[in-house]
């Protein structure tokens, strides 16, 4: 699986035209650095670096193929309400199944401390391993070292890599780098005068992404300005708005922001309805993970939605799969630590509907590993 995962971008030229020919001017009203925000040349980088990002980049080639066997996985999704946990959760189950092991989903609902439960259960019961699905290894330290200690393999999919859990393996991304790419993604949607709402989250690859996007928006555009930084917790998923987002848009009525980052489109998702239903025409939501109806209304415009950013979540669920496999065989293994991601816009999101973000040889090349 060594080719690399490229995609082509429709009306490019054009669009880096039409935004050269609207070069913006600066303003003093600023948090941000050095940069030349705001001129001609700050908005044709920005034209280019998006246009690389939503290309992709080269995936991990897995080694040799090997005999998996049988065995049991647990895996404990962080929240089945979430829909990226759910389908995270599900690829995992059907990529065991097709390899031919038994996995069960847990559902932690967003609770370190029903995860720490469903990881004792699973030593308990003689599972071989354990994927947790976004779910932070660091917030069930101890259940955690006492599955390694007892012998299961431990994947965290999705996940910030932590110092201390050298013995965890990780199916994760450059959260720092996806926060960079969505800033740019903003200056260029903006031609460098964005005014942003900007969501943060008790996380620590959320927190990573904010810092990435920080620092490149406040960096390379002087006349972009982030309004407000706001916090919303994960258990808000399910309420009407969110209720934070109700606040804090009354907070900065029309005329005081134009960009809306969410931590992830989960909660991204519900928030764009909610600009949408309140006639809020001139804000734009941009985040992360791609749910397949964020990218819908990307798509047909049925949401205020320019861009996202696409995790290869099902890989890194059937990777996780053929590591705890592979671990347990003594079969060669490999690094998925710093998987590659996508930015999603209007020019490439038909795409990425129904599939995330995966190499086009996706699933076969497991599959052929595994002798299926």
């Amino acid at each position: 699986m060594n080719r690399s995962v490229r995609r082509t971008i429709g009306a490019l030229v054009a669009a880096s035209a039409l935004m050269l020919a609207s070069a913006c001017g600066g303003s003093t009203d600023s948090s941000s650095g050095s940069g030349a925000g705001g001129d001609a040349d700050l908005v044709k980088t920005a034209a280019a670096k998006v246009a690389e990002f939503e290309k992709g980049a080269d995936f991990p080639t897995l080694p040799e193929a090997f005999d998996p066997g049988t065995g049991k996985i647990a895996i404990i999704a962080c929240g089945l309400a979430g829909p990226d946990c759910k389908n995270g959760a599900e690829a995992a189950q059907e990529a065991a199944q097709k390899m031919g092991w038994q996995a069960d989903i847990f559902d932690a609902q967003f609770s370190a401390q029903r995860g720490s439960g469903f990881i004792d259960q699973a030593v308990q019961k003689g599972y071989d391993g354990i994927i947790s699905i976004s779910q932070p290894v660091e917030t069930m330290k101890a259940s955690v070292d006492n599955a390694i200690a007892s012998g299961l393999t431990v994947v965290c999919a999705a996940c910030f890599q932590v110092p201390g859990f050298d013995k965890v393996i990780f199916a994760s991304v450059d959260w720092a780098g996806q926060g960079s790419q969505l800033a740019w993604s903003v200056i260029n949607r903006s031609k460098g005068q964005a005014k942003v709402l900007l969501y943060d989250a008790p996380d620590q690859a959320v927190n990573a992404r904010v810092k990435g996007f920080k620092e490149t928006l406040t960096k390379e555009c002087s006349s972009c300005k982030i309004v407000q930084s706001a916090t919303i917790d994960a258990t808000e998923i399910a309420k009407p708005g969110p209720p934070t987002f109700v606040a804090d848009l009354a907070k900065n009525p029309a005329g005081t922001i134009t960009d809306v980052v969410d931590p992830y489109d989960a909660i991204g998702v519900p928030m764009a309805k909610t600009i949408k239903q309140n006639g809020r025409t001139e804000l734009t939501m941009s985040g992360y993970d791609a749910t397949p109806e964020g990218v819908g209304g990307i798509i047909d415009g049925s949401l205020p939605i320019n861009a996202t950013m696409g995790l290869p979540r099902s890989f890194m669920s059937y990777a996780a799969v053929d590591l705890i496999a592979r671990t347990k065989a003594g079969a060669p293994t490999y690094d998925v630590s710093s998987l590659p991601t996508i930015l999603i816009t209007k020019a490439n999101a038909e795409k990425f509907v129904d599939s995330y973000y995966v190499p086009e040889e996706f699933p076969a090349a497991f599959l052929a590993a595994w002798g299926k």
